[in-house]
């Protein structure tokens, strides 16, 4: 936005981000799956891996001292799959929010630092990113309360629909300092949205236990959203109090 040239490349990628936020989450579900879950097919039998390897691949070894641990080739279904399609669902709406940000930077904060001769970089290191992080850290954190409720694209990647463990089995606090490996393995591991989640809890509520525990995990769910709401908002009202023009 600072530095690049205003010429048709330009142009053109600004027209494509745009139209990337609009896209349907479906699609970059389908994305997802593609690219993270099966990896292009790479690693299928006689597919590329095969053929350069010379034997099929199915995952890498992890070891400790006491157990050996299998990341599975390609990845599957797993969280850091879901994790990263859902990264690659917010970057646009992060793009944008980043060069809106910078476009509120009025042009007389550029042009006082370069008069008093700092160099470009040193206008932008200086003046003008740390007036526009309050900007981009907001569309950041609106974007994220986004994913939080996103359901379709961890769908179309397979993901469950009701699950009873925790990734990497760390299912409390003590679990990490009793097995510290969970943390490793956790983003290798199968996971299920918080809002699939709650409806598998509700379409099951064969009991009281479950009908309650869907309502706490609603509950879980808006409080995070309103916390992340409220942080953008908390943030943004201090850059106003605080701005230098």
């Amino acid at each position: 936005e600072e530095m690049a040239p205003h010429n048709w490349l330009t142009k053109t990628i600004q027209v494509n981000i745009a139209n990337l936020a609009g896209v349907p989450s479906v699609v970059y579900g389908l994305l997802g799956l593609t690219v993270f879950v099966r990896v292009f097919g790479i690693f299928q039998p006689h597919a590329l891996v095969e053929r350069w390897w010379g034997s099929q691949v199915t995952g890498l070894f992890y070891s400790d001292y006491y157990e050996d641990y299998l990341i599975k080739l390609p990845f599957g279904p797993v969280v850091i799959s879901a994790a990263l399609t859902l990264t690659l669902l917010i970057l646009p709406v992060v793009i944008i929010s980043a060069q809106e940000a910078l476009r509120a930077i009025p042009p007389s904060l550029r042009h006082a630092s370069l008069a008093l001769g700092a160099t470009r970089w040193q206008t932008i290191r200086h003046q003008v990113l740390p007036a526009a992080i309050p900007g981009i850290m907001t569309g950041i954190i609106l974007s994220v309360s986004r994913a939080i409720g996103e359901t379709a694209p961890l769908i179309v990647i397979g993901a469950p629909l009701y699950t009873t463990f925790a990734p990497g089995g760390l299912d409390s606090f003590s679990d990490i300092g009793k097995h510290p490996e969970g943390l490793i393995m956790a983003p290798f591991d199968g996971f299920v949205a918080m809002p699939m989640q709650i409806y598998g809890w509700i379409t099951d509520a064969d009991t009281e236990l479950k009908t309650n525990v869907a309502a706490a995990g609603i509950l879980v769910l808006l409080f995070f959203l309103l916390i992340l709401n409220g942080l953008a908002i908390t943030i943004r009202s201090r850059a106003g109090r605080h701005a230098r023009w």
